[in-house]
């Protein structure tokens, strides 16, 4: 078999299948898109209190929860660096133990009490927006440590302006200095720099802490909507792979032919591809029914139609053996021509008379009409 051939045949076939295609793959995306983002949403959708309150944060939330941080992220932060020592020399570089220290319920009410920020509100719409502090990300309080000096910065942006955010940094830094943190008790801890209003973070540490860009990334429309173009995209690539293999599969097990890729036949045989309407006058088709000596060639098809037009084209000639099916005679012909009409012939058929015109040892040519 030919492949270029074969790949044309391919070609054919996705052009004329096209719509059925096309169709399927909006719909298995369509699919795709329901599948992973309505129904895990119906799956955990919120529980009703009894006072009839939803449980759960609504779109409205969200939306009040990122005008809010919007504010407070535009606020410029205030920061301190200290350096910490464990007592047999060692650095000690946990710094991500002072900003979860510093967040905790307890500590949020007592710094609140003591220096009228009220932080909680921003650590609320943090949470709302699924800010949640990891290894990557710090927030609004975080502890960033300098790897190569160790020094751990201390930095606050969790207040409506840069002087509350400075009187959140100097409660924090009191807290340490009159060691009234529990974890740094056997620790010796130096101040290298007290509170004071400025970002001090090297560029690659902003990352890890609140800034406008975070939530940029985070608008629950905008990820909701880019959840929806890549969950619609993805699954129309795969429907076309789907349904391009379906459409396939089946034309594979029709029992008419179509495709040159329904039938098999041998490398050195003839195997020409041409158009129905051109058969009269195609100059390559010519030369294989034309000029040629009676019982030369045999020339076979399944319909009947196909038969009466090929003897009437050539009754100059008189060309004889042409007949729907081969048959033993005592001649033996120097071309056996098998003739396939898309959608007509029967594969059934071809595969009887191939395996037949293979038993003569001759040059076998398949005219394929479209």
């Amino acid at each position: 078999m030919s492949l270029t051939t074969i790949l044309s045949e391919l070609w054919r076939f996705i052009k004329d299948e096209k719509i059925k295609i096309f169709v399927g793959s909006l719909v298995i995306s369509a699919l795709v898109i329901i599948g992973m983002n309505v129904v895990p949403n119906l799956i955990s959708q919120p529980s009703v209190s009894d006072e009839g309150e939803i449980d759960g944060i609504s779109k409205e939330d969200m939306v009040e929860s990122r005008e809010y941080l919007t504010n407070i992220y535009e606020q410029t932060p205030a920061d301190f660096e200290i350096f910490t020592q464990m007592e047999d020399g060692n650095v000690f570089g946990n710094s991500f133990i002072f900003d979860e220290y510093f967040t905790s319920p307890k500590i949020v009410q007592e710094v609140e009490e003591a220096t009228g920020v009220q932080y909680s509100d921003t650590l609320k719409h943090e949470t709302n927006l699924e800010l949640i502090k990891d290894s990557q990300y710090r927030g609004s309080i975080a502890g960033i440590r300098n790897t190569s000096s160790n020094v751990i910065t201390i930095r606050v942006q969790a207040g409506k302006s840069s002087e509350d955010n400075l009187k959140l940094a100097e409660a924090f830094a009191d807290m340490i200095t009159n060691t009234e943190v529990p974890f740094l008790e056997n620790l010796n801890t130096i101040m290298l720099r007290g509170p004071e209003i400025g970002e001090s973070l090297i560029e690659s540490n902003l990352e890890m802490v609140s800034s406008p860009e975070v939530l940029k990334a985070s608008t629950p429309a905008e990820t909701e909507k880019n959840t929806i173009i890549l969950y619609g995209v993805a699954g129309f690539i795969m429907g076309l792979l789907l349904m391009t293999a379906l459409l396939f599969i089946i034309q594979l097990f029709k029992e008419k032919i179509d495709y040159a890729f329904q039938y098999s036949w041998d490398f050195d045989d003839y195997h020409l591809l041409v158009s129905e309407n051109k058969i009269e006058n195609n100059e390559t088709q010519t030369r294989v029914l034309s000029y040629s000596v009676p019982n030369d060639k045999k020339i076979i098809s399944q319909e009947r139609s196909i038969i009466k037009r090929i003897e009437k084209m050539n009754e100059e000639m008189k060309i004889i053996n042409v007949s729907s099916r081969l048959t033993f005679d005592t001649n033996k012909p120097k071309n056996i021509v098998i003739i396939i009409e898309s959608n007509k012939t029967d594969k059934e058929w071809y595969n009887e008379q191939y395996r037949l015109a293979e038993l003569f040892n001759t040059q076998i040519t398949i005219i394929h009409l479209l």
